[in-house]
């Protein structure tokens, strides 16, 4: 479920769930990587984040809302 920017304070962590190709073949995965907030600018709906263990960079929100999770979704065996 998206998260709205208004919601968001720094320091917090959200989830990103991507669906991801298994190197050189059809098959794909379900990726999860975790998204630590470092700002939020709400005037102009951009929020400040690392993502993945990079370096902090700028994301802006439509409608208000940004494609992360709150809580990490379950891995299914």
């Amino acid at each position: 479920m998206p998260v709205s920017i208004k919601s968001l304070n720094p320091g917090e962590v959200v989830y990103s769930v991507t669906r991801q190709k298994m190197g050189n073949t059809t098959i794909s995965q379900t990726v999860v990587h975790s998204v630590v907030i470092e700002a939020v600018d709400l005037q102009k709906g951009k929020v400040v984040a690392r993502w993945n263990g990079n370096p902090a960079k700028s994301f802006f929100a439509q409608d208000g809302k940004l494609p992360w999770r709150r809580s990490k979704p379950k891995e299914k065996k």
